[in-house]
Protein backbone atom coordinates (compact mmCIF):
# COMPACT_ATOMS: atom_id res chain seq x y z
CA UNK A 1 0.00 0.00 0.00
CA UNK A 2 1.43 3.55 -1.28
CA UNK A 3 1.62 6.47 1.59
CA UNK A 4 -1.60 8.03 -0.37
CA UNK A 5 -3.51 4.70 1.16
CA UNK A 6 -2.53 5.00 3.90
CA UNK A 7 -2.93 8.68 4.71
CA UNK A 8 -6.67 7.41 3.48
CA UNK A 9 -7.44 4.30 6.21
CA UNK A 10 -5.62 6.69 8.94
CA UNK A 11 -8.41 9.32 7.76
CA UNK A 12 -11.53 7.27 7.67
CA UNK A 13 -10.35 5.72 10.73
CA UNK A 14 -9.98 9.07 12.59
CA UNK A 15 -13.33 9.87 11.17
CA UNK A 16 -14.79 7.19 12.55
CA UNK A 17 -13.27 8.03 16.40
CA UNK A 18 -14.75 11.24 16.25
CA UNK A 19 -18.21 9.95 15.17
CA UNK A 20 -17.44 7.35 18.35
CA UNK A 21 -17.09 10.66 20.27
CA UNK A 22 -19.94 12.80 18.92
CA UNK A 23 -22.63 10.24 18.49
CA UNK A 24 -24.52 8.13 20.67
CA UNK A 25 -23.93 4.46 21.15
CA UNK A 26 -25.58 1.45 20.82
CA UNK A 27 -24.84 -1.15 23.54
CA UNK A 28 -23.24 -4.31 22.49
CA UNK A 29 -22.77 -7.31 24.59
CA UNK A 30 -19.54 -6.64 26.09
CA UNK A 31 -19.74 -3.06 26.53
CA UNK A 32 -23.04 -3.97 28.79
CA UNK A 33 -20.92 -6.78 30.69
CA UNK A 34 -18.17 -4.43 31.13
CA UNK A 35 -20.78 -1.60 32.47
CA UNK A 36 -22.53 -3.95 34.62
CA UNK A 37 -19.40 -5.50 35.82
CA UNK A 38 -17.83 -1.86 36.88
CA UNK A 39 -21.17 -1.43 38.36
CA UNK A 40 -20.88 -3.70 40.95
CA UNK A 41 -17.12 -3.35 41.58
CA UNK A 42 -17.67 0.36 42.29
CA UNK A 43 -20.68 -0.52 44.45
CA UNK A 44 -18.78 -2.39 46.51
CA UNK A 45 -15.69 -0.84 46.86
CA UNK A 46 -16.34 3.08 46.01
CA UNK A 47 -12.61 3.83 46.12
CA UNK A 48 -11.55 1.14 43.61
CA UNK A 49 -9.28 1.30 40.50
CA UNK A 50 -10.11 -1.16 37.37
CA UNK A 51 -7.75 -1.66 34.76
CA UNK A 52 -9.53 -2.64 31.14
CA UNK A 53 -7.64 -4.16 28.07
CA UNK A 54 -8.67 -4.10 24.47
CA UNK A 55 -6.41 -4.41 21.35
CA UNK A 56 -8.41 -1.97 20.04
CA UNK A 57 -8.05 1.68 20.06
CA UNK A 58 -11.66 2.26 19.15
CA UNK A 59 -13.06 -0.11 21.46
CA UNK A 60 -10.97 2.00 24.09
CA UNK A 61 -12.86 4.99 22.86
CA UNK A 62 -16.45 3.29 23.27
CA UNK A 63 -15.34 2.80 26.79
CA UNK A 64 -14.15 6.29 27.30
CA UNK A 65 -17.76 7.17 26.68
CA UNK A 66 -19.35 5.00 28.75
CA UNK A 67 -16.78 6.10 31.68
CA UNK A 68 -17.82 9.74 30.77
CA UNK A 69 -21.88 9.03 31.14
CA UNK A 70 -21.52 6.91 34.26
CA UNK A 71 -19.09 9.54 35.82
CA UNK A 72 -15.99 7.53 35.83
CA UNK A 73 -12.82 9.39 35.56
CA UNK A 74 -10.72 7.46 33.14
CA UNK A 75 -7.46 7.68 31.02
CA UNK A 76 -6.47 6.25 28.22
CA UNK A 77 -3.06 4.51 27.88
CA UNK A 78 -1.92 3.46 24.21
CA UNK A 79 1.67 2.61 22.08
CA UNK A 80 -0.08 6.23 20.00
CA UNK A 81 0.44 8.05 22.97
CA UNK A 82 3.69 10.40 23.63
CA UNK A 83 5.75 8.65 26.76
CA UNK A 84 5.29 11.95 28.44
CA UNK A 85 1.15 11.67 27.83
CA UNK A 86 1.67 7.93 28.97
CA UNK A 87 3.64 8.89 32.35
CA UNK A 88 0.82 11.87 32.96
CA UNK A 89 -1.91 9.15 32.58
CA UNK A 90 -0.25 6.53 35.01
CA UNK A 91 0.69 9.18 37.44
CA UNK A 92 -3.01 10.64 37.69
CA UNK A 93 -4.85 7.58 37.71
CA UNK A 94 -2.19 6.90 40.62
CA UNK A 95 -2.27 9.57 42.61
CA UNK A 96 -6.12 11.30 41.67
CA UNK A 97 -9.40 9.68 43.30
CA UNK A 98 -11.86 10.74 40.62
CA UNK A 99 -9.56 8.06 37.82
CA UNK A 100 -11.06 5.29 38.82
CA UNK A 101 -10.73 3.18 35.32
CA UNK A 102 -7.48 3.07 33.27
CA UNK A 103 -8.50 2.25 29.43
CA UNK A 104 -5.20 0.33 28.23
CA UNK A 105 -3.79 -1.14 24.77
CA UNK A 106 -3.32 -5.03 25.94
CA UNK A 107 0.48 -4.64 24.47
CA UNK A 108 1.66 -1.63 25.75
CA UNK A 109 -0.10 -2.02 29.31
CA UNK A 110 1.19 -5.26 29.63
CA UNK A 111 4.80 -4.19 29.61
CA UNK A 112 7.03 -2.69 32.22
CA UNK A 113 4.48 -1.01 34.35
CA UNK A 114 3.85 -1.30 38.22
CA UNK A 115 0.26 -0.73 38.34
CA UNK A 116 -0.79 -2.17 41.80
CA UNK A 117 -2.62 1.18 42.66
CA UNK A 118 -5.23 -0.92 40.62
CA UNK A 119 -6.66 -4.31 41.91
CA UNK A 120 -9.23 -5.26 39.27
CA UNK A 121 -8.40 -6.17 35.71
CA UNK A 122 -10.60 -6.70 32.88
CA UNK A 123 -9.47 -8.20 29.31
CA UNK A 124 -12.03 -7.16 26.49
CA UNK A 125 -10.53 -9.42 23.80
CA UNK A 126 -8.64 -12.23 24.02
CA UNK A 127 -4.99 -12.75 22.42
CA UNK A 128 -4.13 -16.16 20.97
CA UNK A 129 -0.62 -16.36 23.06
CA UNK A 130 -2.31 -16.62 26.72
CA UNK A 131 0.72 -15.49 28.21
CA UNK A 132 0.15 -11.48 27.29
CA UNK A 133 -2.96 -11.80 29.45
CA UNK A 134 -1.14 -13.01 32.29
CA UNK A 135 1.19 -10.55 31.21
CA UNK A 136 -1.13 -7.83 31.36
CA UNK A 137 -2.66 -9.16 34.54
CA UNK A 138 0.64 -9.49 36.38
CA UNK A 139 1.01 -5.25 35.77
CA UNK A 140 -1.51 -5.41 39.03
CA UNK A 141 -0.47 -8.50 40.78
CA UNK A 142 2.90 -7.96 41.75
CA UNK A 143 5.49 -6.82 45.52
CA UNK A 144 3.70 -3.89 46.53
CA UNK A 145 -0.08 -5.10 46.04
CA UNK A 146 -2.04 -4.86 49.10
CA UNK A 147 -5.78 -5.96 48.17
CA UNK A 148 -7.41 -8.71 46.21
CA UNK A 149 -6.88 -8.83 43.01
CA UNK A 150 -9.24 -10.52 40.28
CA UNK A 151 -8.95 -10.57 36.60
CA UNK A 152 -12.31 -11.17 34.45
CA UNK A 153 -11.92 -11.84 30.63
CA UNK A 154 -15.27 -11.49 28.28
CA UNK A 155 -15.99 -13.88 25.45
CA UNK A 156 -19.12 -13.78 23.07
CA UNK A 157 -19.81 -17.30 22.35
CA UNK A 158 -19.90 -18.46 18.73
CA UNK A 159 -17.37 -15.65 17.81
CA UNK A 160 -13.59 -15.05 16.99
CA UNK A 161 -13.42 -14.87 20.74
CA UNK A 162 -14.70 -18.81 21.20
CA UNK A 163 -11.63 -19.73 18.36
CA UNK A 164 -9.23 -17.71 20.31
CA UNK A 165 -9.69 -19.43 23.37
CA UNK A 166 -9.53 -22.72 21.87
CA UNK A 167 -6.05 -21.88 20.04
CA UNK A 168 -4.97 -20.89 24.45
CA UNK A 169 -6.13 -24.08 25.41
CA UNK A 170 -4.56 -26.09 22.95
CA UNK A 171 -1.13 -24.41 22.80
CA UNK A 172 -0.78 -24.77 26.64
CA UNK A 173 -1.79 -28.38 26.85
CA UNK A 174 0.86 -28.82 24.03
CA UNK A 175 3.52 -26.84 25.80
CA UNK A 176 2.67 -28.85 29.43
CA UNK A 177 3.34 -32.04 27.12
CA UNK A 178 6.58 -31.25 25.71
CA UNK A 179 7.42 -29.60 29.04
CA UNK A 180 6.62 -33.03 30.90
CA UNK A 181 7.44 -35.59 28.84
CA UNK A 182 11.88 -36.25 29.14
CA UNK A 183 12.96 -36.73 25.83
CA UNK A 184 15.03 -34.90 23.10
CA UNK A 185 12.22 -32.95 20.87
CA UNK A 186 13.27 -32.77 16.92
CA UNK A 187 12.72 -29.69 14.89
CA UNK A 188 9.63 -31.48 13.68
CA UNK A 189 8.19 -31.22 17.26
CA UNK A 190 8.79 -28.13 18.07
CA UNK A 191 6.75 -27.39 14.15
CA UNK A 192 3.92 -29.02 15.56
CA UNK A 193 3.34 -26.88 18.56
CA UNK A 194 2.67 -24.28 15.77
CA UNK A 195 0.29 -25.67 13.79
CA UNK A 196 -0.16 -28.98 11.40
CA UNK A 197 3.09 -29.33 9.44
CA UNK A 198 2.79 -30.43 5.74
CA UNK A 199 6.07 -31.51 2.94
CA UNK A 200 6.59 -30.20 -0.18
CA UNK A 201 7.85 -31.56 -3.53
CA UNK A 202 11.43 -31.17 -2.28
CA UNK A 203 10.88 -32.68 0.92
CA UNK A 204 10.92 -29.62 3.09
CA UNK A 205 8.54 -29.04 5.66
CA UNK A 206 6.33 -25.83 6.87
CA UNK A 207 3.81 -24.98 9.19
CA UNK A 208 0.24 -24.96 7.55
CA UNK A 209 -1.90 -22.01 8.69
CA UNK A 210 -5.82 -22.49 9.07
CA UNK A 211 -7.75 -20.09 7.27
CA UNK A 212 -11.61 -20.81 7.75
CA UNK A 213 -12.09 -17.78 5.57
Amino acid sequence: MGLGGKRARGKKQNSWIRSVENEALLPSAKTLCIKAQLLNWFAERPGLKVIVYSQFIDMLKILERICGVEGWGSVMYYGGMSLDSRNKAIEEFALDERKKVMLASLKSGGIGLNLTMASKVIIVDPWWNFSMDQQAFCRVFRRGQEQKTEMTRFVVEDTIDTDIIWMQKQKQTEINQVMAEPKERTVMDLMKLFGPVGEDEAGNHFIITEDKD
